[in-house]
């Protein structure tokens, strides 16, 4: 049999908690009946808010981490990893485990806006922004977002490693704003680029040649 926190156990720590108004002894009577029940989602939220009161980051986050298994629905699973991207970044300066919690929120949930905008925001981290445009261009794709998919390229063109690269990367900018988006002004912004970074190859400036004489 699967042990359970005992009635006397709830009890002091709703007493401590509601009547008495002390925080310390309430956590420690949760964290008692947790000892005996540790998948109790009513005590494991009672600690989320009583720890969020009292400051007490660290183990905050880790119930956090106990709930996210426990999660009865996708969504509630989502805001737990979002709160917990934010806990990391802010309380701990753990811009890792932050984004890692984001990813996986938009993994979930690709349309989620506040897991976006926190991955959005890694864009200008050396380290992170590799990956961030990964986690990017995969969420905007599923939502059909290709309008920022092709403003992502710019990113990628920014860390690119060789002009060579660059020029790729122009390219293939090129080709979502003619072929997906219908824009070929941002086609032939594009591609004049990849010309200056690269007035050698023919094949490049036949691309512009075309696309500007369409949209002219």
């Amino acid at each position: 049999r699967v042990p359970q926190a005992t009635p006397e156990e709830r009890l002091v720590a709703e007493i401590s908690r509601d009547h008495l108004k002390d925080l310390p002894r309430a956590v420690g009577a949760y964290v008692k009946a947790l000892e005996h029940s540790a998948d109790d989602l009513e005590i494991l939220e009672q600690l989320d808010s009583l720890y969020e009161q009292q400051e007490s980051w660290r183990e905050l986050a880790a119930v956090l981490e106990q709930r996210l298994p426990l999660a009865s629905d996708e969504e509630q699973a989502i805001t737990l990893l979002v709160r917990l991207g934010g806990l990391r970044e802010k309380r701990f300066a753990d811009l890792r485990g932050a984004f890692d919690a984001w990813r996986d929120a938009l993994e979930r949930d690709p349309s989620n806006e506040p897991a976006r905008e926190r991955v959005v925001a890694q864009l200008d981290d050396l380290q992170l922004a590799p990956e961030a445009v990964d986690v990017l261009e995969s969420a905007w794709r599923s939502t059909n977002e290709l309008g920022k998919v092709a403003e992502l390229y710019d990113v990628r063109i920014r860390l690119a490693g060789s002009e060579g690269e660059k020029v790729g990367l122009l390219q293939e900018q090129a080709a979502i704003y003619e072929n997906d988006l219908s824009d070929l002004g941002g086609a032939v912004r594009a591609l004049a680029a990849g010309v200056v970074l690269d007035p050698t190859d023919t094949s490049l400036l036949d691309d512009l040649e075309r696309v500007a004489g369409v949209h002219g």
